[in-house]
């Protein structure tokens, strides 16, 4: 839930900026993509230090889509 919330605000900063979500160049279409990507990771698979590093991971994203919406 806590990577949908922020892939759901990504995607929403998105599109009310009208930015092209096929746009390699945009860091933040390259983010939004990323974390469509992690939607496929297996969390079940991680090991506790996997895991830890995934949490820490998506904290700092959070944090960065934070301050720009």
């Amino acid at each position: 839930e806590f990577q949908s919330a922020i892939h759901s605000k990504m995607l929403n900063f998105i599109l009310n900026n009208e930015f092209d979500k096929s746009d390699s160049k945009n860091p933040q279409t390259n983010l939004l993509n990323q974390l469509s990507n992690m939607n496929q990771i297996n969390l079940f698979k991680l090991s506790l230090e996997e895991l830890e590093a995934y949490h820490e991971y998506l904290r700092a994203i959070k944090k960065y889509a934070d301050s720009i919406t």
